[in-house]
């Protein structure tokens, strides 16, 4: 080994003792704050509490040894010394590599966000299969966000590693002494230094290691949602306008179809919040705008990874992801898909998630999808036109500013082409769930695994002759009333269609009843396992976005109560389905009924709201840009 070498290698190892002394200790802090925030321990969740400190320390450990290991590397590259240029390049390029990963966790987006799309092409050396992919799988939690494309960002971190390295050289050549002495100076310490890492690491690695086993056969999970889908416009709730859903209509006879699901919002991110934690939006704190869901809410991942289930999440939804809180649970949520309205997403997603599935497929798993293309802007895929002739002024992907502005001044025929662009979407999206769907059936991962398929809100078509389109403002049933598929482990009760009405926030209870497990009994839930939810059961869907609405559902009644006008209207679903006639006068007593019932709910739960997620401004036009801040 060449001499120069050889001393770098030793430099490495002696500055290799406090980085594992002192940083576990700091580590372990850092990661007990967390598990008290999170609040883990208090709602019996160890094993999240424990996996989480592990791996943080053993991520801390080794982002502050590469980064050392860097700076060395960078120390004799810039040496003012005498050394050969092979010498100076292979420490240079040592030092780039190793300052790469840490400097990324520290300052640029997530390492994941960057190699799962085109950065394997770069950075071949980081790519899954090699050491370096077990950290990044779990390490991205703690790095901050910031977004800059995925070219740009190598880019940058090189220039950045530059900056550093000329600074370096500059400082080495105006202190001779310095450049004379090795690279680094190791500091000197006493045997008793290492007692707090000798204690630390072995308790933390013996939590870790104990992990909990998924039962027997246990079953796997995928959890689809479709963002911005309303039941009607799907062949298995009786659509014949057009060939929207053919794939999840082959998904529908192999399983259980709840004809009357309902949201419990008719919008994204308290739906969603609702779906993860079974819990009522008002209870986890929704209001008007967009919430960060509070750490200490329990969420259908984090039981299930407390039970030894691989969890993942890949969303498209820029606001059904991190920014809120909802990757809680989740081992890794892939954000790299969320780019906004414009962007169309589907068949990435499915390559991610069956990418994904390759890999982790061997073990029980659950696997998050939210699929977001139905979603406005509307597309008109070429293969999905359906042979539609239109000529008026409506384009794909118009901004929501001028579509917005538009919406007074649209004729039906503008209106009946935006509809048909929204089963274009459907379609769409449909043949990469089909994609998916057969490839769990090659894998002969199909017949062991629950599928759950959701809408998560409706959207509104100009039903009320109002010239709106769009969601979010109204709990008609084009909003609320969402499909509901469930496929479950070994085809039990496939072709059953369910009458009974059901909300989305039973998706959870009833996941994980499929996996044996249950959320912890301090913290209570509104909603029931689907298998076993009563058919005259009170429930409750909201939305404070521009309105202040209330709809209560019982049987086949549903009471809407405006509360900024202080009006009700009561609606017999089964003999109205379309919501034409308020019936009220007639049924005085269940629409007082219902009243009473509302007011009693409300108050149950208070009327508070919890503090809106700290979104930047950037973020905050995306948001107008969607719909969802005015």
């Amino acid at each position: 080994m060449p001499t120069w070498l050889r001393k770098l290698v030793r430099e490495c190892v002696a500055v290799s003792v406090p980085v594992v002394t002192i940083t576990p200790v700091l580590a372990a802090f850092r990661a007990y704050a967390e598990v008290e925030k999170q609040q883990w321990l208090a709602q019996g969740l160890w094993f999240m509490a424990a996996s989480y400190s592990l791996t943080f320390v053993i991520d801390s450990i080794y982002i502050v040894e590469v980064l050392a290991f860097g700076g060395i590397a960078l120390a004799y590259a810039t040496s003012p010394r005498t050394l050969t240029a092979r010498h100076r390049i292979v420490a240079a390029v040592l030092s780039w590599v190793l300052f790469l990963y840490p400097l990324q966790q520290l300052v640029l987006p997530t390492f994941r966000r960057l190699t799962v799309q085109n950065e394997k092409d770069w950075l071949p050396f980081l790519t899954d299969g090699s050491i370096f992919s077990v950290v990044r799988d779990h390490i991205g939690d703690y790095a901050f966000l910031i977004s800059i494309s995925v070219p740009q960002s190598l880019m940058a971190m090189t220039a950045l590693w530059g900056i550093v390295g000329w600074l370096t050289w500059r400082w080495r050549c105006a202190h001779p002494l310095a450049g004379a002495r090795l690279a680094s100076r190791t500091l000197e310490l006493r045997r008793w230094a290492l007692v707090p890492t000798l204690v630390l690491l072995p308790s933390i690695l013996l939590l870790g290691f104990d992990a909990p086993k998924p039962p027997e056969k246990a079953p796997n999970i995928v959890f689809i949602i479709c963002d911005t889908l309303r039941a009607d416009h799907l062949g298995m709730y009786g659509y014949e306008t057009r060939e929207t859903s053919p794939h999840l209509d082959d998904l529908a006879t192999e399983s259980v179809v709840y004809q009357n699901a309902v949201s419990t919002a008719p919008w994204t991110t308290p739906s969603v919040a609702s779906m993860l934690t079974s819990r009522y939006p008002r209870r986890l704190g929704y209001g008007q705008h967009p919430a960060y869901l509070a750490p200490k809410e329990v969420t259908v991942a984090e039981v299930l990874r407390n039970r030894g289930y691989r969890t993942h999440a890949i969303t498209s939804n820029t606001f059904a992801g991190r920014s809120v809180g909802f990757d809680a649970g989740f081992e890794w949520m892939d954000f790299s898909l969320a780019a906004g309205q414009m962007d169309v997403t589907s068949g990435d997603l499915t390559d991610h998630a069956i990418a994904w599935l390759d890999e982790n497929g061997d073990q029980p798993f659950f696997l998050y999808l939210h699929y977001f293309d139905p979603h406005f802007a509307y597309v008109m895929h070429p293969e999905f036109k359906f042979d539609y002739v239109y000529d008026g002024p409506m384009r794909d992907q118009e901004s929501h500013t001028e579509f917005t502005l538009s919406m007074p001044s649209l004729t039906q025929a503008d209106v009946d082409w935006v509809t048909a662009a929204y089963d274009s979407e459907i379609a769409y999206t449909d043949q990469y769930i089909g994609q998916l769907l057969d490839h769990l059936r090659a894998k002969g991962l199909y017949d062991n695994t629950l599928i759950v398929f959701v809408g998560d809100h409706g959207e509104a078509f100009n039903d009320r002759g109002d010239h709106y389109i769009g969601h979010a403002r109204t709990v008609w049933q084009e909003l609320l009333h969402v499909p509901l598929i469930v496929k479950m482990p070994g085809g039990d009760g496939a072709g059953t269609n369910v009458l009974t009405r059901v909300s989305t926030m039973d998706i959870a209870p009833t996941i994980l009843a499929a996996a044996g497990a249950s959320f912890p009994e301090s913290e209570p839930i509104d909603g029931k396992p689907l298998s076993t939810a009563p058919m005259d059961r009170l429930l409750i869907s909201e939305t404070r976005r521009d309105a202040n609405l209330r709809a209560a559902f019982q049987g086949h009644w549903k009471l809407i109560v405006d509360r900024d006008k202080k009006t009700s209207a009561l609606y017999d679903l089964e003999a109205d389905p379309g919501e034409k006639h308020d019936v009220s006068a007639e049924h005085r007593d269940i629409a007082d009924k219902l009243e009473v019932s509302v007011d009693v709910w409300e108050n149950s739960l208070g009327h508070h709201n919890s503090a809106a997620a700290p979104f930047s401004a950037d973020a905050i036009q995306r948001l107008k840009g969607l719909g969802y801040w005015q």
